[in-house]
């Protein structure tokens, strides 16, 4: 029987958004398979915990060493043989951790790892990889980056793909993207969309929902946006849109969640500068138990990302009939169809017209809903297990093939 391994390293719990809710669903929806692959997580003590409560009782888990801190200098002439490879668009020597890693990952007799989370480490890893690939945003916005984060991006993202046997991505817009900035070619790309978590699968009762409304002090009425505080969620421009809207509907409030990340001081400044410090509840992150009752009770989901690889609120949103108003951009329009109020994310005018609408229309919003649970239907973690199953599937096939040849 083939041992595929899941590679949970890099899931750091509440920091990594869509990655986390897609890696919760793999361990808990993988193991329906047994009958042909047995399954290894790979982690390190803080995905372990996040992990475990999902894990199937047959999984192997594999505690693997945390990577040494940035600040360990490396011998002169090992970094002088990774700037030189660097130079010449080869792999990096492996490093002694990198080492360790492999040992360990070969010693277990692992046939399979899928990394889950954009990028393969270590790179020099002798065994078939799977890559599901999120998005490459720091080629399109690399201004939104730190210059330490986007050194790592381009010289790990770019090899990642080229040394997966096969892609898994949960777009076309990820996809071409890969084509077009990566050179990808399209048949080694697997376009897997998935469903939400199973906390918004389960029927919300109204005893819970009263708990959440008076745990986070809800208001009465209010927009929803789950969001990091990155760049790219565009925090600014909703904050100047709804400070208009509020204008005409002062009873409204705008209910923002998700962990603190770089551009926290310029939301926090521009909420005090507009004088909306009462008018907007900053929550944090939220456990998932909770979530699916502050979407169900929004008047709508508001969405003015500039930039998704997927967009798993959108998604989360539609299945508990939350109206959603989101950006026309990069992976949105094929996640929602026809099913939600589009908005170019750059025009505060359109956010703020979409934003009245919602609030002065009850039909709109019971339209709205209705056709977002439809929408969201079409999307199931039954439907991506069995797809990823198939992936794995050809990559192990065609390794056996190599192997006979």
């Amino acid at each position: 029987m083939s041992k595929v391994a899941i590679n949970a390293c890099q899931l750091w719990p509440g920091q990594v958004g869509g990655v986390e809710t897609y890696l919760r669903a793999l361990v808990n929806y993988l193991p329906s398979d047994r009958n042909s692959l047995d399954y290894v997580l790979l982690a390190q003590s803080e995905s372990k915990s996040a992990l475990e409560e999902f894990l199937d009782p047959n999984w192997q888990t594999i505690l693997l060493p945390s990577p040494p801190l940035k600040t360990v200098s490396h011998p002169i002439s090992y970094r002088l043989k990774r700037k030189f490879a660097h130079w010449r668009k080869v792999p990096y020597p492996p490093t002694p951790h990198e080492k360790s890693i492999n040992n360990i990952i070969e010693t277990a007799e692992i046939d399979l790892v899928h990394f889950p989370q954009t990028n393969i480490y270590p790179l020099s890893l002798n065994i078939p990889c799977v890559l599901t690939f999120w998005d490459m945003q720091h080629e399109f916005f690399p201004e939104f980056f730190s210059e330490d984060i986007l050194k790592w991006r381009l010289a790990t993202y770019e090899p990642s793909v080229h040394k997966a046997k096969l892609i898994i991505v949960a777009s076309q817009f990820t996809k071409q993207s890969l084509i077009d900035k990566y050179n990808v070619c399209a048949e080694k790309i697997r376009v897997i969309p998935f469903g939400v978590s199973m906390e918004f699968l389960q029927p919300l009762d109204e005893s819970t929902l009263f708990q959440v409304r008076k745990l986070y002090n809800l208001p009465e009425k209010y927009f929803f946006y789950p969001a990091a505080s990155y760049p790219h969620k565009n925090h600014g421009r909703l904050l100047e849109a709804f400070n208009h809207v509020r204008s005409s509907f002062p009873d409204v409030k705008l209910v923002l969640t998700g962990m603190v990340h770089s551009a926290e001081n310029d939301i926090q400044q521009l909420i005090l500068d507009l004088n909306l410090a009462s008018a907007v509840l900053r929550l944090g992150y939220i456990p998932y138990e909770h979530l699916p009752y502050l979407y169900k009770d929004a008047i709508s989901l508001i969405f003015p990302s500039m930039f998704e690889g997927y967009g798993i609120p959108v998604l989360e949103a539609m299945t508990l009939g939350c109206p959603v108003i989101c950006s026309n951009t990069t992976s949105l329009p094929e996640l929602v169809g026809k099913a939600a109020i589009s908005i170019d994310p750059l025009n505060i005018d359109a956010m703020i017209n979409s934003m009245q609408e919602v609030l002065q229309k009850p039909e709109l919003r019971k339209m709205l809903a209705e056709a977002g649970r439809q929408r969201a239907e079409t999307f199931s973690w039954s439907q991506g297990i069995s797809q990823t199953l198939a992936v794995y599937k050809e990559v192990l096939e065609q390794q056996k093939m190599d192997t006979v040849n």
